[in-house]
């Protein structure tokens, strides 16, 4: 009967140790499955910094462009007025001048319309990075992760 007792005993002990190493497996591959989106996550939002950086490069291009078509534009504006003023004969020189300054018009709201929308993909990136970062502060916070 002692004897039966103890097989029991080292059954059930068999069992506990069975269970806790199944377990702790299972925990052991949550963590590290967890580590691992995390990473991806801190990857993905390193490569959004850059994104960001990129786009807001680019913006100041546009907007570099832009200041030196509205140079050109005041110039052109300029010459376009003297034409006017001083000489009527010179109609194809206004029509053409004109033209340059249309042309620039719609250069500048172009690039006007670009900007806008790079700014908004900017906003839009800076918004996704900020919520992530705040969501991880709060798991860390309440979680403790």
């Amino acid at each position: 009967y002692m004897g039966e007792k103890l097989q029991e005993e080292e059954r059930k002990h068999k069992l506990e140790k069975e269970t806790l190493l199944l377990e702790t497996n299972r925990l052991l591959t949550a963590i590290e499955d967890a580590n691992k989106k995390m990473r991806l996550t801190e990857t993905s939002l390193q490569e959004k910094d850059q994104r960001i950086g990129e786009l807001d490069r680019f913006i100041q291009r546009m907007e570099n462009e832009r200041h030196q078509l509205q140079k050109q534009l005041i110039e052109y504006e300029m010459q376009l007025q003297r034409a006017d003023l001083y000489d009527q004969s010179c109609q194809p020189r206004s029509l053409k001048l004109e033209e340059i300054t249309d042309s620039l018009r719609e250069r500048i709201q172009h690039l006007d319309d670009m900007v806008l929308c790079q700014q908004k993909k900017v906003k839009h990136m800076v918004e996704e990075v900020m919520a992530h970062e705040l969501f991880s502060t709060f798991s860390l916070r309440f979680i403790g992760r």
